[in-house]
């Protein structure tokens, strides 16, 4: 390809021109030397943590593949900081074409924070920090070098790779299982020897810099981390589930607290060298949810209350037609102002039976109109042909009023495999009624 020479002139032109678009100074169409005029009167607007990107316009039209930069680092050293600060408004920037994770090694006191990044580090023998490795190991940065990130990832990107194509997708499913799915595509003549390294990452991660800052794509685990080996023009596809609540860190902290929309997972193809050719990042979506039951006739309210001739309460029992149950969904409102918790628990077998999964509202949280209130199973194993019960105990002691929650029913016998059933003495005794009426509830599966 013939490329035009410009001018410094030009370039710095260019170059301003890009960073008022990208700031929403300017609007497509304006001169480019208008645009410089109005730098010279917005200069004050340039972020306090800079970007050390090189006077040339966006670079990343000019990427062979998207960068990998994976950073070694230590929640104890001070440079770390201020090189995560730096690589993130790089990153934000998107004058180059890149992906970074911040691979934590080491917590405040250098002791090991993480298991796997202990062993990518050793893997590549480093031992100062930070170290931020482009590409696999094409290039390497040593320490907070923002003057020098410019033309490695400059370098990296423009260098010559295999045609490879990626696929990632990502589903969750509650509460913190991710469903990893990759499709990895070899366009060249010949076989693909290489690996694959699929970085689960917290976009504001848990950890903390040396400074009190939470590291921006701090690492968590792999979810690939293995060798494989393409045709030619073949593909090679894999699926995984990871559950964050089976992994932890060196502290032996759990990763189940992680957040859907906090989630970032990578999918880095490198060759035989263990250099990268091709990296791709995708959030996780929901897993699809499929209606098993839906009971939707609604007619009236029944309450659970304290009243004077006792505390009532209700439960709807179901025949699960599938090995799964990923929620439920039951249909009320508030009336007055409730002194108590809504609490709803499903038990196995009978209606005293075990109980499987308990929901907890507080008043505040149920609306006073009549909706669809979902329940959202932490484990969605149940057992294919057994009974469940949809259960609303009676208030607790001490209500002093008669202010509670109403479940919308429907007269008649809507369901066949199922039963209304309710309370008015706390739950001593509870009476069924089978053909005359049933709760209003929807049961889903994945």
């Amino acid at each position: 390809m013939i490329k035009k020479k410009l001018s410094i002139l030009d370039i710095f032109i260019n170059y301003c021109y890009l960073l008022l678009y990208k700031k929403g100074i300017i609007v497509n169409g304006l001169n480019r030397k208008k645009a410089f005029i109005i730098l010279l009167f917005t200069i004050f607007i340039i972020p306090s943590v800079p970007s050390y990107a090189s006077d040339s316009a966006d670079q990343s039209s000019l990427s062979t593949h998207t960068v990998l930069v994976e950073v070694a680092s230590s929640q104890g050293c001070s440079g770390c900081s201020s090189w995560n600060a730096i690589i993130n408004n790089e990153f934000l920037n998107g004058i180059y074409d890149f992906e970074f994770v911040e691979m934590i090694v080491y917590d405040h006191l250098w002791d090991v924070l993480n298991n796997v990044t202990y062993d990518w580090n050793e893997m590549f023998g480093i031992s100062s920090y930070p170290t931020s490795v482009f590409d696999g190991g094409f290039d390497f940065l040593i320490g907070s070098n923002p003057t020098n990130l410019p033309d490695v990832l400059e370098n990296s990107q423009n260098r010559t790779v295999s045609d490879i194509d990626a696929q990632i997708q990502v589903l969750w499913y509650h509460p913190a299982t991710l469903k990893v799915s990759i499709n990895i595509t070899n366009n060249e003549p010949y076989t693909y020897d290489g690996s694959i390294r699929s970085h689960i990452a917290e976009i504001e991660s848990r950890y903390s810099t040396s400074q009190g800052h939470f590291y921006h794509n701090g690492f968590l685990d792999f979810a690939f981390n293995k060798n494989i080996s393409i045709p030619p023009y073949g593909s090679y596809t894999d699926t995984k589930s990871w559950d964050a609540t089976l992994h932890k860190d060196a502290h032996g902290d759990s990763f189940g607290d992680i957040e859907k929309d906090n989630i970032k997972v990578y999918l880095t193809a490198f060759d035989k060298n263990g250099l990268c050719d091709e990296v791709v990042i995708t959030q996780p979506v929901y897993a699809p949810q499929y209606e098993e039951i839906n009971q939707s006739v609604h007619n009236r309210g029944f309450p659970i209350r304290h009243a004077a001739d006792g505390d009532w309460g209700a439960a709807q029992n179901f025949t699960s037609t599938q090995d799964s149950l990923s929620s439920m969904q039951i249909y009320l409102r508030k009336f007055g102002t409730p002194e108590f918790n809504l609490s709803i628990e499903l038990h196995e077998d009978a209606i005293t039976g075990p109980i499987v999964e308990t929901f907890t509202f507080t008043p505040s949280e149920i609306p006073s109109s009549w909706k669809w209130l979902s329940l959202n199973m932490t484990n969605d194993t149940v057992v294919n042909g057994k009974k469940y019960f949809i259960t609303i105990p009676p208030a607790t002691s001490g209500i002093s009023t008669s202010f509670g929650y109403e479940w919308g029913y429907a007269f008649g016998n809507q369901y066949d495999n199922g039963a209304f059933w309710f309370t008015r003495d706390g739950g001593n005794l509870w009476r069924d009624l089978p053909t005359m009426y049933e709760f209003t509830f929807k049961t889903f599966r994945y």
